[in-house]
């Protein structure tokens, strides 16, 4: 894992990032540099997504007049555990073998059962090879035949699971969707959390591809509600508490993803805040992604500090309007092996910081796709529902 760095000013070497803050969210210390991430401690799979059986397809069940004998040799047990499925049904002796008493009468009712629905079909060439059908033992005698369904195992399309943050003290959830493809985290948008995404129907536009194995969705919970909405912390400890959770998405959370989904590019995607989230972790540690999505995102970290005056290097490094101009011509290239969507709305009340960021990253010559959808508000769900599937 390549050690965190801090973009650079343009005008002199590359700027280190300053230490991590000592306290995490549950005041656990942390160390200034982080050690590369190391897998959870109880990981929620091994090779992917947890798998969950789907339900039981039913088949047909045949059944004969019930008497008090002996179930047919094979036959799955009734009081077969809850839970666990029942034995395949032995196939039926050949002809020929010995089949004695009970057993007997039971394998021929269950052909007569057969062979009587055959008659109404074609009466004339069943009595002619198979004789009469009160040669057969009388149906009265047989026992109940039950052909019971056994559950088909298929890939999971969603695992619920946490991960443990070293740097926040806390088991951070997440949803994941899909077992195979490549991956694409999904941030939530101020309020929400890891299954926001998926409530709001936005997983479910990108379920074609998750089915046919193209791409795996990966949801992460923010912990935007204890940083940047605490409105009764100062903002250098707002700040502070967003910077342990940079630290997280860097040092832990994408290395377990790329852990996990191995194959294809890593995308990062979010709308509204969440468009901030993708930016600023892309724009920070481009090393660690290959794609970012940003739909009606904020990029300025004033619109987030309510007028307060406060501005320190933190806030500088966290602010991507801020930071991205400064960069020297090695973190502008680094940022070029990056594949940019930047959109929104022409009505989006964001629209001004989607213009500019494209515009900064035009006079950086970071090549970057750049939309503005004409005539539509843009800054909401329907919007974000339609045209994410389109660059995923």
């Amino acid at each position: 894992m390549p050690t965190r760095r801090r973009p650079s000013k343009k005008s002199s070497k590359t700027v280190a990032p300053k230490a991590k803050a000592s306290a995490a969210v549950k005041s656990k210390s942390v160390k200034a540099t982080p050690k590369p991430a190391r897998p959870a401690k109880k990981a929620a799979r091994s090779g992917g997504p947890k798998a969950k059986p789907t339900k039981p397809v039913a088949k047909p069940t045949v059944k004969t007049a019930k008497a008090p004998a002996k179930p047919t040799a094979g036959a799955p047990s009734r009081a077969s555990k809850v839970g666990k499925p029942a034995p395949k049904p032995r196939k039926a002796k050949r002809r020929g073998a010995s089949v004695a008493g009970d057993e007997r009468a039971a394998v021929m009712a269950s052909i007569a059962d057969m062979l009587e629905a055959a008659v109404a079909a074609n009466a004339s060439v069943i009595e002619a090879e198979a004789g009469p059908l009160g040669a057969t033992a009388p149906v009265a005698d047989a026992p109940e035949v039950v052909v019971e369904s056994v559950p088909i195992e298929e890939p999971s399309m969603r695992h619920v699971g946490t991960l443990y943050s070293r740097h926040l003290g806390i088991d951070v959830a997440y949803a994941w969707y899909g077992s195979c493809g490549a991956p694409i985290v999904l941030f939530p948008t101020s309020g929400g959390n890891h299954l926001e995404n998926e409530d709001r129907g936005l997983v479910d536009a990108l379920m074609p591809k998750i089915a046919a194995g193209a791409v795996q969705a990966v949801c992460v919970e923010s912990i935007n509600r204890d940083s940047w909405q605490r409105k009764d912390l100062h903002a250098a400890e707002r700040l502070r508490r967003h910077d342990l959770w940079d630290a997280f998405l860097a040092d832990e959370f994408l290395p377990f993803v790329r852990a996990m989904a191995p194959a294809g590019r890593l995308t990062v995607y979010g709308a509204s805040m969440g468009g901030y989230h993708a930016v600023n972790v892309a724009a920070r540690h481009p090393d660690l992604v290959d794609r970012c999505i940003a739909f009606s995102g904020l990029f300025d970290v004033h619109r987030l500090l309510d007028g307060d005056p406060f501005w320190n290097d933190l806030c500088y490094y966290h602010s991507p309007e801020a930071f991205i101009p400064n960069m020297d011509a090695e973190w502008a290239a680094k940022l070029s092996r990056v594949e940019w969507v930047i959109a929104t709305g022409e009505h989006d009340s964001l629209v001004d910081e989607s213009r500019r960021l494209i515009s900064i990253f035009s006079d950086k010559g970071v090549p970057a796709i750049g939309e503005i959808w004409p005539g539509v508000f843009g800054h909401d769900w329907p919007f974000w529902r339609e045209h994410l599937p389109r660059f995923v």
